[in-house]
């Protein structure tokens, strides 16, 4: 896989050189980024922000005149993808103002002329472009980010499908109720005593959530996640016990739902009951370290130290690298990331 990699990245690296020596893809604007973007793909953006003074100049010339024009025209997938490349390519570079591009590409989608029912296929791109945007936020640990483009995509989706009566055509999908309970379980995870009335919003939004079959398995498991987090063990496990492994085939979130159990019950001093839920999760995923830990702490409090010795020898000789589905689980949706990402621009072609 390493080689793979590496492989992958020479070939990037030399095709962007092979391209660069024909175009200066760092002196264009965004008029002729595009069209470099539109013929060869998002290459051409690794060469095309060297510093923030170039990405400044182009994000303001991008912003008061180009936008301007491609909003008079009728909605193009490509350009609304090269506003998510464009996100992405600034991104690593830490330049302060590269998440302007994601604001500005969701309100390129949602100015399209036909309204949501008329066109599923522009539909489903317009969920799928945000989708994959908010997945990459998540995965940054910045909630204030995600907050923002969640929001004011709130206010377009609905979970479930109601009358034209009752106001102007809306996408449907009860997904955008998980991620507004991630909005604001993501300040949670920052700190949970100091945004303990995020904590309470959280779990109002994923118990809605819970209605819809799609999202019953995450919510029930996000719900008992914010509950630990916040001390209230038992409120977790009552959660867990509504959760039914055939809800889901997600093996991550199976993995989930046993270790928050195993963190419950060991929070409510039932160590046995920790210890067999601890080694279901093992099951899943038997060299990850955070059911061995906790495990190991268990034995510990009650005073079996050989058991504890053998558990923590075991996390010293994993292998390396060690896979533990639990690292992700702060991150939301960047698990689905890769796959969205990949989706997304097949339908932008």
């Amino acid at each position: 896989m390493r080689a793979l990699l590496v492989a992958g990245a020479l070939l990037l690296a030399t095709t962007a050189g092979a391209l660069s020596q024909a175009q200066r893809f760092d002196r264009m604007m965004a008029d002729d980024l595009y069209s470099a973007y539109a013929a060869h793909g998002p290459v051409v953006l690794e060469e095309a922000f060297p510093n923030l003074q170039r990405f400044e100049a182009f994000r303001k010339d991008f912003r008061d005149r180009v936008l301007t024009s491609w909003e008079a025209l009728e909605r193009d997938r490509s350009r609304a993808m090269f506003m998510l490349d464009v996100a992405l390519a600034t991104d690593p570079r830490h330049f302060l103002y590269w998440s302007d591009f994601l604001l500005q590409g969701q309100v390129y989608l949602r100015g399209r002329s036909d309204p949501p029912g008329a066109n599923r296929y522009m539909d489903a791109f317009e969920l799928l472009w945000n989708k994959t945007a908010l997945a990459y936020l998540e995965g940054r640990r910045q909630p204030e980010l995600v907050e923002q483009l969640a929001t004011s995509l709130s206010r377009r989706v609905v979970p479930s499908a109601v009358p034209v009566a009752d106001g102007p055509p809306v996408l449907v999908d009860p997904w955008i109720l998980f991620t507004m309970g991630f909005v604001h379980e993501g300040y949670v995870l920052a700190d949970a005593a100091r945004f303990r009335s995020h904590a309470d919003s959280a779990l109002t939004t994923y118990a809605e959530a819970a209605h819809y079959d799609t999202m019953r398995a995450d919510a029930l498991v996000r719900s008992a996640g914010v509950l630990l987090r916040t001390d209230r063990p038992a409120e977790a496990l009552a959660a867990l016990d509504r959760f039914d492994e055939g809800l889901t085939d997600d093996g991550v979130m199976t993995y989930w739902a046993r270790l928050l159990r195993a963190k419950a019950l060991d929070a409510l001093n039932r160590p046995d009951d920790s210890i067999t839920a601890y080694q279901r999760a093992l099951e899943i995923a038997p060299t990850a370290p955070s059911p061995l830990v906790g495990m190991m702490l268990v034995e510990s409090r009650r005073g079996r130290d050989d058991a504890a010795e053998q558990l923590a020898l075991r996390v010293r000789t994993a292998r390396d690298p060690v896979e533990d589905p639990w690292w992700i689980y702060p991150h939301g949706d960047l698990r689905f990331y890769g796959q969205r990402l990949a989706a997304l621009r097949e339908m932008a072609r």
